[in-house]
C-alpha cells in the first residue's frame, strides 16, 4: 500500500502557524526526497497516510503508518486502528495504544531529534539564554522585560522552519513553554528547561512528560512562572542533562525514508546548512 507511486498523504496541523507541525512536511521530504500532500484529522477518501511529527498520534486511521507522533493527553482515541507503527514519540504514548490493543514497538523519538543528520547551523552560543514561549504564549506581559536584555534571545516559534533552529542555536541554554523548543535543543546538545507561562497549553503537560520519558529524563513538572521573570531565574529551570535515546533505531524505522528511490525522485536525504 505504501509503495504506492501516487503524491504520498502526510497528516499534519495546519490551522496555526506552529514551528513543530510546519517543519514535519519539510523533514518528510528532507528523508525522502518526496514533497508530501497534505491530509487533516479527517480522511473521507481513506487515502494511505503518514502520521509523523506532533501530537497528532489520536489522528491515525485504518490508512496510516505512525512514525513518531505522540498523543496530546490521557484518554485519547485513534481515529481507527493504524495498518503499521513504527515508532512513537515516547512510552507514555505507546501505553496508550496498548490499552487499545494497537501493537507498538518499543522504538521512541519525536523525528526532530534527527535534525542534525539534514540541518547544521554554527553553535555560536552568542546568547547566555533562548526563550521560546509556545504560540498561546507569545504575547506574555512577563516576556517583555526580557527584551532589554542584551543576552537574552526570544525566539518566535511561528517563525522560519530553518531560522527557528538557527536561533536555537545561537543560544547556550534553552528554555521553553514549547514542547519543539526543547527538543530542538535536544537535537543540538544544548541545555534545556520546561517551563510554564500559562495553563492555556493543553494537555495538562503529557506531551512533555513522553517526550522526556523517551530521552531519560527525569522532569516531571515545569518552572511555573507566576511572577515577573528574570534571566536568572529562568536558567535555574534548565536542565543540564542531555537526551539519550537510541537515534539509529528511530531512523531504521522509517517507513517513508526510501520513498524516494521507489517514486524515481532525483534524492534523498536533502542537507541544508
Amino acid at each position: 500500500m505504501f509503495n504506492s507511486k501516487k503524491v504520498p498523504s502526510l497528516k499534519w496541523w495546519k490551522a496555526t502557524p506552529n514551528w513543530g507541525d510546519t517543519f514535519s512536511p519539510v523533514l518528510f521530504e528532507r528523508i525522502s526526497g518526496v514533497r508530501p500532500r497534505h491530509l487533516g484529522r479527517e480522511n473521507p477518501r481513506r487515502l494511505p497516510n503518514y502520521v509523523s511529527m506532533g501530537s497528532i498520534l489520536s489522528w491515525a486511521d485504518e490508512q496510516s503508518a505512525v512514525w513518531g507522533a505522540g498523543f496530546l493527553s490521557e484518554g485519547q482515541e485513534l481515529e481507527g486502528r493504524p495498518q503499521q507503527v513504527c515508532a512513537v514519540r515516547g512510552p507514555l504514548s505507546r501505553k496508550i495504544l496498548f490499552t487499545q490493543h494497537v501493537p507498538c514497538p518499543e522504538v521512541y523519538g519525536d523525528p526532530a531529534l534527527l535534525l542534525p543528520r539534514f540541518f547544521s547551523p554554527a553553535l555560536t552560543g552568542e546568547f547566555r539564554l533562548g526563550v521560546v514561549a509556545h504560540y498561546v504564549d507569545k504575547g506574555d506581559r512577563r516576556l517583555r522585560r526580557l527584551r532589554s536584555d542584551g543576552d537574552v534571545l526570544l525566539i518566535d516559534v511561528q517563525g522560519g522552519v530553518d531560522d527557528f533552529v538557527r536561533q536555537v542555536c545561537r543560544c547556550r541554554a534553552i528554555v521553553s513553554s514549547s514542547l519543539h523548543g526543547m527538543i530542538v535543543a535536544d537535537a543540538y546538545g544544548i541545555p534545556a528547561g520546561w517551563v510554564e507561562l500559562s495553563e492555556r497549553v493543553v494537555g495538562n503537560g503529557f506531551k512533555f512528560r513522553d517526550y522526556f520519558a523517551s530521552v531519560g529524563k527525569t522532569t516531571t513538572k515545569p518552572m511555573r512562572i507566576d511572577e515577573e521573570v528574570s534571566a536568572a531565574m529562568l536558567l535555574d529551570a534548565v536542565d543540564t542533562a542531555g537526551a539519550s535515546i537510541d537515534l539509529d533505531a528511530l531512523w531504521d524505522t522509517c517507513p517513508f525514508k526510501d520513498l524516494g528511490e521507489r517514486n524515481g525522485a532525483s534524492g534523498r536525504g536533502t542537507r541544508n546548512t
